[in-house]
């Protein structure tokens, strides 16, 4: 019934940990450093890296764990209805304690919006990051088990605040952005004269062209992770040769 979105479940908290491995952040610097971690490689990083950056890396064996900053939203209204990839993807699901866990999950999978099609929560700096994501106080609207079935009984109490006939769409941001919208601008520009950006920072460029059309659109835009989604997508297809068809 979550899949079919009969019924929603909500969550109170979600903890949204990203994450890489060193070997994400250390590949390009081998030709330089000429090995994968030491000394030499250390140096390279702090040559390379700003220190922030470079303190999460130095000292670590390339296949080490580096996090980015934790993300936490708190609040029914600001978690909203949980998409149900995350329960396709949960590694553990609690419904007597109120939590799913998702162990693993990228950024490839996120911009699937058949599967995601409201999160903006599950977002990182690092330009490619896995996720580890946790839903604390799991609820279910009453008014929706009430429908589905009539003669259930349950302790209200336990239920999110829903009153005034709460339209999730009308808080915070909106839960579908015209994706449509905003590919048919990106692929006009890819018709006009200079195209779409290529070469070394091609990517950011074209998630700003994103945001931008949003923003004038209708003064907001998706999270950044979410724009960041489709511009990979973006650059996927720029990148994919060309497969000649048979005549």
């Amino acid at each position: 019934m979550i899949f079919d979105r009969e019924l929603d479940a909500y969550a109170e908290r979600v903890i949204v940990q990203p994450y890489s491995n060193v070997f994400a952040f250390t590949a390009e610097l081998y030709d330089t450093a000429k090995e994968f971690s030491g000394p030499s490689m250390d140096k390279a990083i702090s040559d390379y890296y700003p220190k922030d950056m470079a303190e999460k890396l130095i000292g670590k064996k390339h296949d080490e764990r580096v996090n980015d900053e934790q993300n936490i939203v708190e609040g029914w209204e600001s978690v909203g209805s949980i998409d149900p990839g995350f329960i396709m993807f949960a590694s553990n699901i609690d419904w007597d304690s109120g939590i799913i866990e998702v162990e693993w999950i990228d950024d490839d999978n996120l911009a699937n919006e058949n599967l995601f099609p409201s999160q903006d929560y599950a977002g990182s700096e690092f330009e490619k990051a896995d996720y580890e994501i946790r839903f604390e106080g799991l609820k279910f609207d009453a008014s929706r088990i009430e429908l589905l079935w009539p003669n259930a009984t349950f302790d209200v109490s336990k239920e999110p605040s829903l009153k005034g006939g709460r339209n999730r769409q009308s808080i915070g941001r909106p839960t579908k952005w015209n994706w449509d919208g905003v590919m048919a601008y990106v692929v006009s520009q890819a018709q006009t004269p200079d195209g779409l950006p290529t070469g070394a920072g091609a990517q950011a460029r074209i998630e700003e062209m994103i945001s931008g059309w949003f923003l004038l659109e209708s003064g907001d835009s998706p999270a950044p992770s979410q724009v960041r989604q489709r511009a990979a997508l973006i650059m996927k297809t720029l990148e994919r040769p060309e497969t000649p068809k048979n005549i």
